[in-house]
Parts: C-alpha cells; structure tokens; sequence
C-alpha cells in the first residue's frame, strides 16, 4: 500500500483514501498533514483519479458483500411476520414488502446472468485477436 506516486510521494495513497471515501481534497490533505494545494496537485493526475476509482470499487464491493448478507437476514424476518399470531396489517405490510423486492432483485439478477453469458461468448472471440 505504499505506493509513492511521482506526484504524491508519501501523501498519494492516503489522499486517495480518503477522497475515495467522501472526502473534499482539502479536508483530506489537513486530516494527513498535506498542504490543500500539494493536494489539488496530487489530485489532478489521471494516476491519482484512476487509483480513487479502484479503492471506491473495493470500498463498493465490501458494502454490497454485507448488504447481501443482511438481506437474507431481513427476508427471513419479513416471512416470519407473515405467519400467525401476526395481526393483519403487520402480515400484510412484510407481503407488501416482500412483493415490492422481489421484482427489482429477480431483475438485476436476470440482468446479471446474461451479461456474465455475454462476457463469457465473448472471451473466445477476445482470445483470437
């Protein structure tokens, strides 16, 4: 992790941390001891925007790895409070609910499957070039 960018020597990983995580430039070159402008400086090589985007990716990747496994957690809630002695509206609202998910997931998923069968057709004509 200490990569020492020609541009931002010891402050480049760690301003693009922080900007990665939401940070504006300025108030992640004063969190790791940088000058704001050393830090705009920094910022405007495509080095340091492409190694912003790679750590949102891995930051992106870690949230969705925990979202999904809450939300089997929170499924199995919801049908829980579809059974008895649940009054009513408390079942009604977890069917709603349940209802109202299930046809944005199934469709990222179907949208998932091709893009991966795509990807994969795909291969073979990329390995021929």
């Amino acid at each position: 992790m200490a990569t020492n960018s020609k541009s931002g020597g010891k402050f480049f990983e760690p301003l693009a941390i922080r900007v990665a995580a939401g940070s504006t430039i300025a108030s992640a070159a004063e969190e790791i001891g940088c000058s704001a402008s050393h830090g705009y400086t920094i910022s405007c090589s495509s080095e340091f925007r492409k190694k912003v985007s790679e750590f949102r990716a891995a930051m992106t990747d870690r949230a969705v790895g925990e979202l999904s496994a809450g939300a089997s957690e929170a499924v199995a809630v919801l049908r829980e409070l579809l059974k008895l002695p649940n009054e009513p509206p408390v079942r009604l609202q977890a069917a709603t609910k349940l209802l109202a998910l299930l046809g944005p997931v199934s469709e990222a998923n179907e949208i998932r499957q091709r893009m991966n069968k795509l990807e994969q057709n795909r291969l073979p004509e990329m390995r021929l070039r």
